[in-house]
């Protein structure tokens, strides 16, 4: 619990004041004590220099007039007084009746008076029983010293005396300090308020209110601190405001970046994860934030490169898989450092590479693909071609083989053809050339049927189209028909003979749907995702033993994807086909 300064003022100034009336008091006392004692001493000192001077007046004094003078002195000044002749044997007292009384001679203030000095002490009174202060005074004769006038005073009356003095020096003590605490009020609260004021300024300012400013103080030197936090808070406000700018710039930067980013410390907590990092790891910054690493992102090839970048000076690059997604990233990281270039962590920047990776294993696939689709009719017509110039004679033989080269031929002139459509389809979609007009979907299918209506005349198949006039889409009239035609080369050749191909087109709450239904052996579910692949096939031998080029599918799929839709494929094995396309 805090404590308001004013209370730690208060009991502060109460303390010294209370430390200064106690060693007052105590010093007082001491003082008072030595003075009153001085006081009575010399007062002593000077009823028994008279009396021993009145004593000395007779050189053979009668006992019974110095008994009566003793007391008369005694009732004068309240001091016992005891006369001792020279030999130590007392001769009259005040007090006590002489004769009963021991003799004085070895008291060390009669000794020291007889000797003819002034004798002082304190010490018990066997006679009175009590403690006394005693002065002896030398009684002298024609200037012997004949005897001796004792005057004594009980202790207890001198300290009676020092206690009253003693509290009346209290009493005024306690008045003083009372005046002092009310002056210490006042001070305290006159120095506290100006610093609650301050105070309160202050808790405005640490809550982010930078415009407040400290009232002006009657005291010098909390104006001043006034001042100075006032213009220390302006400056906050300044570098606070282009701070907070800095970090926004760089926050906005850094969430807008495509590339994954993420900012680790010296001990591998993640510090700064952007959206695009959050994607590719599949984590939110929010639940990563202030973790380690490897809690977050289990990736063994990304930690070994946040291990070699922290323990790198140099800048680190490599490339990682991430199983989500199957994806490729090149990650670049570099240290990170803060004021006066001290290493706060490391920053790897990560680019997904995933379609550049597969296109260049596209690139490699398709070369590899049409160059064995390519080598196996140009080897047979090689082949054909050299037995005929053999010489070989017999006409149907040869007529045979001429055949098969035309037939090769073809099938080359079809897969080049196919692969130049592929090829003009990419350009004109990456170049943004195709354009699409709102037209209705009838033409289109039915012009498609009638281009295959030879094929399937040929495996008596029959085509059956369903369109209603008024579905519409935008669409590129000759890019559709052709993906449609390969839709049905398609349906018809692994159809079989004497079924029927089946193409409806319909609206849907998605846009226009168009399916293409056949009657085949049907295709497993692992080959949907692929079958739409360059060169891929289901079947190869069949796919051959058909002409197909393996680039049909792939074309429809291209086609689709430049109007902006969907292709997908549902079958069951043994129960036919249906290729969904779907126009938004």
């Amino acid at each position: 619990m805090k404590t308001r300064l004013f209370w730690i003022l208060l009991p502060a100034h109460l303390a010294i004041l209370g430390a200064c009336v106690l060693a007052l008091t105590w010093a007082s006392g001491r003082t008072i004590r030595a003075v009153e004692q001085a006081r009575i001493r010399e007062h002593m000192s000077a009823v028994a220099g008279i009396a021993a001077a009145r004593m000395a007046e007779s050189p053979a004094p009668d006992p019974l007039v110095i008994q009566q003078f003793c007391r008369d002195v005694d009732q004068a000044t309240g001091l016992r007084v005891t006369v001792v002749q020279r030999d130590g044997q007392v001769v009259a007292d005040s007090r006590a009746d002489p004769t009963r009384m021991e003799n004085h001679g070895s008291r060390p203030e009669v000794m020291e008076a007889l000797q003819g000095g002034v004798g002082d002490g304190r010490h018990f009174s066997v006679t009175v029983r009590r403690d006394m202060f005693y002065i002896a005074v030398p009684i002298l004769v024609q200037g012997q010293v004949w005897g001796a006038v004792r005057v004594s005073l009980e202790t207890e009356h001198v300290s009676a005396m020092a206690r009253e003095l003693r509290r009346k020096v209290t009493a005024s003590a306690l008045l003083i300090a009372l005046a002092a605490v009310v002056a210490s009020l006042i001070l305290a609260r006159r120095i506290s308020r100006p610093l609650t004021e301050i105070e309160t300024g202050l808790r405005v300012l640490a809550e982010g209110d930078l415009k407040r400013r400290l009232p002006s103080q009657s005291i010098r030197e909390f104006d001043t601190l006034s001042g100075t936090v006032n213009h220390m808070a302006a400056q906050l406000r300044d570098r606070i405001d282009t701070v907070i700018g800095q970090k926004d710039e760089q926050e906005a930067l850094v969430a807008c970046m495509a590339e994954g980013v993420l900012a680790v410390d010296q001990a591998k907590h993640v510090l700064t994860l952007n959206r695009a990092a959050e994607e590719l790891f599949g984590v939110a910054e929010a639940g990563a934030k202030g973790r380690s690493v490897v809690e977050v992102i289990r990736n063994a090839d990304l930690l070994q490169l946040v291990d070699t970048t922290l323990s790198s000076a140099n800048p680190v690059e490599g490339e990682i898989f991430v199983p989500k997604g199957d994806r490729f990233l090149q990650v670049r990281g570099r240290l990170l450092r803060g004021a006066e270039q001290r290493t706060r962590g490391a920053v790897l920047v990560m680019n997904d590479v995933t379609r550049l990776r597969r296109l260049e294993r596209m690139r490699r696939d398709f070369v590899a693909n049409v160059s064995h689709e390519l080598k196996t009719p140009i080897t047979s017509i090689r082949g054909f071609a050299d037995t005929l110039l053999d010489g070989i004679h017999d006409a149907e033989t040869t007529q045979r083989f001429l055949e098969k080269i035309a037939r090769q031929a073809e099938r080359l002139h079809t897969l080049i053809e196919d692969i130049l459509a592929l090829s003009r389809v990419e350009h004109a979609s990456e170049r943004g050339e195709i354009e699409l007009t709102s037209a209705p979907l009838a033409p289109v299918l039915q012009a498609a049927a009638r281009a295959c209506q030879a094929l399937a005349g040929a495996q008596q198949t029959s085509v059956e189209v369903r369109c209603a006039t008024d579905v519409e889409a935008k669409i590129n009239a000759p890019l559709l028909e052709t993906a449609m035609i390969n839709l049905l080369d398609n349906a018809i050749k692994y159809g079989g003979e004497g079924k029927t191909v089946r193409v409806l087109a319909e609206r849907g709450s998605g846009g226009c749907r168009i399916s293409v239904a056949d009657e085949g052996p049907g295709i497993a579910r692992a080959h949907w995702e692929r079958v739409f692949e360059r060169f891929y096939r289901v079947d190869p031998g069949r796919s051959r033993s058909q002409g197909g080029t393996g680039l049909g599918l792939s074309i429809v799929k291209h086609v689709v994807m430049a109007h902006g839709g969907q292709v997908g494929v549902q079958s069951d094995v043994g129960k036919g086909s249906v290729f969904t396309i779907t126009l938004p």
